[in-house]
């Protein structure tokens, strides 16, 4: 905490600036909106030993990064930069304007310590994947195989067993996969395509603890809330909608001047693009 503390009193690069308002409002907010509106700055984000610094350009990337290696060396602190054909540890992430291709932007590694930085195109953050495009495709899909990882194994002997009761079947998956499945959902963006994802999973679960197949519905009629039914689970959707608004409320009750709050309602005061916006956590908020 003092070496940032140091870092952010002595850099001199323009930082990333946001302008939010004490209300509900979570999305469609007109940029135009002056009244009661607080303008605030975000440079880092720390937690325990891990950090993010953010930055407008790549000439500030480079000036900071600089100044963090030297910063941090005075207090007795090492950042892992690639040396000799190494991977670094330490990656730089790129997140292109909208309607920007990300191929042309400059990301050659960046020359810092006597070493390289490389850039990334999705980096794992306190569990969850942070990807260029501000998409949550590639996080739903690891999410799903890891989710998968853990049902596959206990299939034979516990999921697909006919003679496991179903009580113990669903309590099973509740706290062994769907916990998998759903970890960090809490601040996904979810499109209908990226839900559709995780529906299928679910449904083959169910379909499997259930000892149904895709032609014992058709021929029978049997449809997904009759097998939800039978193993007393609630739908997927319902499962999304109520962790999302749940934590959202923890942040919404926080005090104004915490940045969590202040980014909840929060907007850039800059020109957007012609046509819809990309789909945003506000978005998604609203809709549940």
């Amino acid at each position: 905490q003092a070496a940032i503390e140091v870092v952010s009193a002595n850099a001199s690069h323009s930082r990333l600036q946001y302008r939010t308002k004490e209300d509900h409002v979570f999305s469609g907010r007109s940029i135009r909106t002056r009244k009661d509106v607080v303008s605030f700055e975000v440079s880092s984000s720390l937690y325990a030993d891990d950090g993010a610094f953010l930055y407008e350009s790549r000439g500030d990337l480079q000036e900071g990064m600089d100044l963090i290696f030297r910063t941090f060396r005075r207090f007795g602190l090492n950042c892992h930069v690639g040396r000799g054909g190494s991977k670094s540890k330490s990656e730089a992430m790129y997140f292109p304007a909208p309607k920007r291709s990300y191929q042309d932007a400059n990301t050659l590694p960046l020359e810092v310590d006597g070493g390289e930085v490389a850039f990334t195109q999705s980096f794992k953050y306190l569990g969850s994947l942070l990807t260029f495009n501000l998409d949550d495709s590639a996080e739903v899909d690891a999410r799903v195989k890891s989710a998968s990882a853990a049902f596959a194994p206990l299939r034979k002997q516990l999921f697909g067993s006919k003679y496991v009761k179903l009580a113990y079947k669903t309590k099973a998956y509740e706290s062994l996969v769907l916990g998998l499945l759903l970890y960090g959902c809490e601040a996904w963006s979810l499109t209908l395509e990226l839900k559709r994802r995780l529906q299928m999973f679910h449904n083959r679960c169910l379909r499997i603890m259930c000892r149904v197949t895709l032609w014992h519905m058709r021929e029978f009629h049997i449809s997904q809330a009759e097998l939800e039914t039978r193993l007393g689970l609630k739908a997927l959707d319902f499962c999304l909608a109520q962790r999302r608004p749940r934590w959202a409320g923890h942040v919404y009750r926080m005090s104004f001047d915490r940045l969590p709050r202040r980014l909840l309602t929060a907007w850039v005061d800059h020109p957007r693009p012609r046509g819809r916006p990309q789909f945003h956590y506000g978005h998604g908020l609203a809709r549940d």
